[in-house]
């Protein structure tokens, strides 16, 4: 009985690997890849406030990834 449940965990876990591996092979071929741009811009205010510059960087595109050290970090897609 042990045996049974052993090979049958085998196949299963062999099922999900071709499974995910076969889904990733027709995602990779499919599809483009996206590049990215980045920027660095200093805020000079403290981290609790909202600086202007963050509504017009948005509307430019930019994505806000991190604030660290009074610096804020952007990325957009390149076009």
């Amino acid at each position: 009985m042990r045996l049974r449940s052993n090979w049958v965990l085998v196949v299963l876990v062999l099922v999900a690997i071709s499974v995910s591996g076969w889904t990733a092979l027709g995602q990779r071929q499919g599809a483009t890849s996206t590049q990215w741009e980045y920027m660095l811009k200093p805020l000079g205010v403290p981290e609790r406030e909202v600086p202007p510059i963050l509504n017009e960087l948005g509307m430019q595109g930019w994505e806000l990834v991190t604030v660290s050290d009074g610096r804020a970090y952007f990325k957009r897609q390149k076009k």
